[in-house]
């Protein structure tokens, strides 16, 4: 199901026409991940192959050239990928055999050339997590943490400022669960506990979470709990999900993408309510969408392309139901700049 803004096709509903309630993408019902960029999206469907609709102009669908679609079209004739991620005009994907493989700009290759096909990022077979864009990070099966791409505010966590066109690893420490990435990266670690790096002070907003506005070069624990669960990063917000069911946020406000009821930016991570029901979150470009575990989804934010999914434009600085639907799964990996969502139903 898509919703939100359809820029070059991206929504995958063979037009460009906005939508502002959610609308099935074709009849199958065998997608197993997707994932949207700037006015693109990625889909992988059961059997193992990728699908990509919307923005082309850098080679991002990875279907050989750079003309737009409005509907999903296979990449090439492999059937073992694993998992996808697009940010950005950037794509990765990991192959069955555990390797990691690039499509559009940022490819990761020590070169600053695109390419409109999937071409492998080194030659390592142990790549087990991926976040993609500008900056784009992975984390290996060995539980290390690796970035590379654009450097902006140190946004790669490596300690320098310096951009770099093929993967560096991010520190020294081998317990990295999960990562997510834009204007700045959220990672757990294995143990529960939380860590940012990159843009804090950039428009003031507090988006890593410390109580400060002081970028970060490399990750920096966010308070000392050891229960998160998941995250996910907006352009210059955050949000994340503790083991308790709880949704938090932080980070730039202005368009109430923090469901705080409130327009006012936070730099500590802020309860989105008092419910203990949350199991997933992402963000995009000023807008958030949730689901509860009774698989309700749930939008607040930015709206003025539809993005929410509430058949209106206005926003909301609450979450707010979207449809009566109680059989969501999950929300698309969004990426940098992004108004559109794309969501699994069970």
């Amino acid at each position: 199901m898509a919703f939100g803004a359809n820029n070059a096709g991206s929504l995958g509903l063979g037009d460009t026409i906005n939508r502002s309630s959610p609308v099935q993408v074709g009849s199958l019902d065998s997608w197993k991940q997707v994932c949207t960029g700037n006015s693109f999206s990625i889909m992988l469907k059961e059997n193992g192959s990728i699908w990509a609709t919307g923005s082309n102009n850098v080679g991002q669908l990875g279907l050989g050239d750079t003309v737009n679609r409005s509907t999903p079209n296979m990449v090439g004739n492999r059937t073992t990928w694993v998992a996808i991620s697009c940010g950005g005009t950037s794509s990765l994907a990991i192959s069955h055999d555990g390797t990691l493989w690039a499509f559009g700009a940022n490819l990761g290759r020590n070169n600053a050339s695109t390419s409109s096909s999937p071409v492998q990022v080194g030659s390592l077979s142990s790549w087990a997590k991926i976040s993609a864009g500008d900056a784009s990070f992975a984390i290996r099966t060995d539980g290390t943490m690796w970035s590379w791409g654009h450097n902006w505010f140190s946004r790669l966590g490596i300690n320098s400022g310096i951009s770099t066109s093929s993967p560096i690893q991010i520190g020294t420490a081998s317990n990295w669960h999960s990562i997510s990435g834009s204007t700045h990266g959220l990672a757990i670690q294995t143990n529960g506990t939380l860590w940012s790096w990159g843009v804090n002070s950039y428009m003031s907003c507090g988006a890593l979470g410390i109580g400060t506005l002081q970028d970060r070069s490399a990750p920096t624990q966010v308070g000392n709990l050891s229960n998160w669960l998941s995250t996910a990063t907006g352009d210059l917000c955050s949000a994340a999900v503790r083991t308790d069911g709880t949704l938090w946020a932080w980070g730039y406000n202005f368009s109430g993408n923090l469901g705080i009821n409130s327009v006012q930016s936070r730099s500590l991570p802020t309860q989105v309510g008092n419910l203990s029901i949350w199991s997933n979150v992402s963000m995009g470009f000023k807008s958030t969408i949730a689901i509860q575990n009774n698989g309700t989804i749930w939008g607040f934010g930015a709206n003025d392309a539809g993005h929410l999914g509430l058949g209106d434009t206005l926003n909301r600085s609450s979450p707010v139901q979207i449809g009566t639907l109680s059989t969501w799964k999950s929300i698309a990996k969004v990426g940098t700049y992004s108004t559109s969502f794309l969501c699994l139903k069970k």
